[in-house]
């Protein structure tokens, strides 16, 4: 009795389900989102000394961002592996675009990590040193919202734990301004290595489907997405005071805010998980 095959084509990000795959010859296609120093010692091992990515069972290498390919092809010698590719994260929000209004207290939402690498910590002091606009908070547990509840009583803050997703459209809706105020050092939850290189952020992608102004960290790897004309970009990200001085240039200029918006939807067409998946094959 012949043994019945699983599966003729795998995607994983798992490299040691790749390192399987290559050993029993199953098609199979392996998602890079970060550097594989973060990775055991064992798939290491595996991979610096076999040559894994050149497999004929590896159909092609995705990495999320210019960041990644470019790190594995120095690393790995892949300059002439043909499979290598760029596939951005994306969005699953369905959300038409509406112009936003020139209202005297602005909405600023953050929907994301409570983490101080993903700018927490500038989106807090916002709010304590602008008292003419909201600031929401949308991410978290109940403990990280009920403990920063207790810190920072402030009538323009408002704190909520993490959100469904289905529930994410709505409220992202309701913003204004939609902030990424991220740190020079960005890290995953249980990780201490940087990301901040190779990350290619979904909500990036989620904020420009809502098709409002985002207000970004100056960083090199969401460029590879948005410039400046579909995003508003701090230089000097680290310092609360330039976040605030770029609030206030933007908040009474409602037609730059609308075309900016508009901008940013009308690319965020192009990054959805549907298109996403078509090119895997």
């Amino acid at each position: 009795m012949k043994a019945k095959k699983i599966s003729e084509f795998i995607i994983s990000r798992n490299y040691f389900v790749i390192f399987l795959c290559c050993i029993f010859n199953v098609r199979c296609t392996i998602e890079l989102h970060n550097d594989i120093k973060n990775e055991s010692r064992i798939v290491r091992f595996i991979f610096n000394n076999f040559n894994i990515f050149n497999s004929k069972s590896v159909t092609k290498i995705v990495c999320i961002s210019h960041g990644v390919k470019n790190k594995y092809i120095k690393d790995f010698n892949l300059k002439k592996n043909k499979k290598i590719v760029v596939l951005p994260s994306g969005s699953s929000l369905d959300i038409k675009y509406k112009n936003s209004l020139n209202n005297k207290r602005l909405n600023l939402g953050y929907f994301g990590t409570i983490n101080p690498s993903r700018g927490i910590n500038i989106i807090l002091k916002l709010a304590q040193m602008d008292k003419q606009n909201n600031y929401y908070i949308f991410g978290g547990s109940k403990n990280q919202v009920r403990n920063l509840k207790k810190k920072y009583r402030l009538n323009n803050l408002y704190l909520n734990s993490h959100l469904n997703y289905k529930k994410v459209q709505i409220k992202i809706s309701d913003m204004d301004i939609l902030l990424m105020p991220y740190s020079n050092k960005v890290t995953v939850s249980g990780n201490v290595s940087n990301t901040v290189k190779f990350m290619s952020p979904l909500k990036l992608f989620d904020y420009m489907r809502a098709g409002k102004l985002i207000i970004s960290s100056d960083l090199e790897v969401l460029k590879e997405i948005v410039n400046k004309n579909q995003c508003v970009f701090v230089k000097n990200y680290l310092n609360p005071m330039s976040w605030m001085l770029e609030i206030r240039k933007i908040k009474n200029n409602i037609l730059k805010r609308n075309i900016i918006g508009k901008n940013s939807h009308l690319k965020s067409k192009l990054y959805t998980h549907k298109n996403r998946i078509l090119e895997y094959f």
